[in-house]
């Protein structure tokens, strides 16, 4: 719905909520989502049958609420901008799902469970990171910092490069 209407236009029922909720009640619906979130991370299994009939169903629960709790806080905490590390991460989320189940497939196959995740997250967030900061702007013909440095940097090196070789041409 936000790619058709844009993050700025909210629907009734949000707008009703950050006018009825307070900040303290928001942290706690926000809070009460990771709570769910957590117990079902730690106790249940995938081989349980709980899991499949009511877990998914929870666990996406406790994810709306976490997710409209968080744009009821972003509308009542406009003067606090966003630590650049929660930015990073909502800008290479996608990246990071769509790259890591390669990557742990391809280490989890090389070496044990812990190493492979470690591996996974690094080798995810830096392809996510070079997908999202340097090959879509190219590729949407946006010119942003990194790249004008980027582009800078090639020049120096391919100038570089002309001079060594007319110096061993000669």
């Amino acid at each position: 719905m936000a790619s058709l209407v844009g993050v700025r236009q909210t629907t009734p029922l949000l707008k009703r909520l950050n006018q009825t909720l307070d900040l303290k009640q928001t942290l706690l619906v926000f809070g009460a989502g990771l709570g769910v979130l957590l117990l079902l991370t730690f106790f249940v299994k995938f081989n349980y049958l709980f899991a499949y009939l009511l877990g998914f169903l929870l666990a996406s629960l406790a994810a709306l609420l976490m997710i409209v709790a968080a744009r009821v806080l972003h509308e009542k905490t406009p003067t606090i901008e966003e630590p650049k590390v929660i930015s990073f991460l909502a800008d290479t989320s996608y990246a990071v799902y769509l790259f890591h189940w390669p990557f742990y497939i391809i280490f989890s196959q090389l070496m044990s469970n812990l190493p492979a995740v470690i591996l996974t997250t690094i080798f995810s967030y830096l392809f996510a990171s070079l997908s999202f900061y340097v090959i879509e702007p190219f590729i949407a013909g946006k010119n942003t910092s990194l790249l004008q440095k980027g582009k800078k940097k090639f020049r120096i090196f391919n100038q570089s490069l002309r001079v060594a070789s007319d110096f061993l041409a000669c």
